[in-house]
């Protein structure tokens, strides 16, 4: 017998530190020299604003918050 958890693929995330660029409009975060739409994650306690650095998730069905770092 197989472990069916062993074989189900699993989904990559990437962490990576960035800024708030805007939170009018959407979400907008720069990480390194990149800026990317981005969504609040849920657990995400404090509402990011403009100039905050932020901890943020990379997946492939986008960019997400994940936690204000400082504001």
């Amino acid at each position: 017998m197989t472990n069916a958890a062993v074989r189900a693929p699993r989904a990559a995330a990437y962490l990576e530190t960035g800024r708030v660029e805007r939170v009018t409009g959407g979400l907008r975060v720069t990480l390194g020299d990149d800026r990317f739409e981005a969504r609040r994650a849920k657990s995400c306690l404090v509402a990011p604003e403009p100039g905050d650095r932020v901890l943020c998730a990379l997946e492939d069905d986008g960019v997400f918050v994940l936690a204000v770092r400082e504001g």
